[in-house]
């Protein structure tokens, strides 16, 4: 059995180190309020601070959804989507998927639908579901690329075939209107 104390010192003495690895478990220790700590988001996002500067993805991507969602600091879509990206640029699916999604808001950077379905692609060519029914939805809507009824559906269908529930309901409504099946033999 793991002493949660004992892994808690070492990540620390690591993380005081300057080890960008060390300080981003410390960050998860807080986020989640685990190995005996108290939860903290602020002391969670001053550990992903730290090893976002130091160019770890993981940490650049948590410290983007703390900026996105407000914990530990104040609430700022900018600052969620420059850590997003510095993230994406690394090859972070989740990152990759949360600028894209920004983008195609408009939140902390100028809506862009090409740039969203960039971002989404990227994410999506590596597995992410999420990325797969919006790039689904991308196309089904024409929203950064040529709308495409089988390109969506052939999206949708990766993500649904993952369990995402939400695809799952995409690809079945546009099975029931005959969209994006090709052609059927008579």
């Amino acid at each position: 059995m793991q002493d949660d104390t004992q892994a808690f010192y070492w990540y620390k003495k690591a993380a005081e180190q300057g080890k960008e690895w060390a300080q981003c478990e410390m960050a998860d220790t807080f986020h989640a309020g685990s190995c005996g700590v108290a939860k903290s988001n602020a002391e969670a996002a001053q550990w992903y601070q730290k090893s976002a500067n130091q160019g770890f993805r993981r940490a650049q991507y948590n410290l983007g959804v703390h900026y996105k969602r407000g914990w530990g600091v104040a609430q700022n879509y900018s600052e969620a989507a420059q850590w997003f990206r510095k993230a994406a640029d690394q090859g972070l699916a989740l990152a990759q998927s949360c600028l894209g999604w920004l983008y195609s808001e408009g939140l902390g950077i100028e809506e862009n639908d090409f740039e969203a379905a960039r971002w989404y692609r990227q994410a999506a060519e590596q597995g992410l579901s999420s990325a797969q029914r919006n790039m689904g939805a991308s196309f089904e809507q024409g929203l950064g690329v040529a709308q495409n009824d089988e390109e969506a559906v052939r999206w949708y269908r990766k993500a649904a075939g993952q369990g995402h529930a939400a695809a799952q309901q995409l690809l079945d409504d546009m099975c029931m209107q005959g969209r994006g099946m090709g052609k059927r033999n008579a």
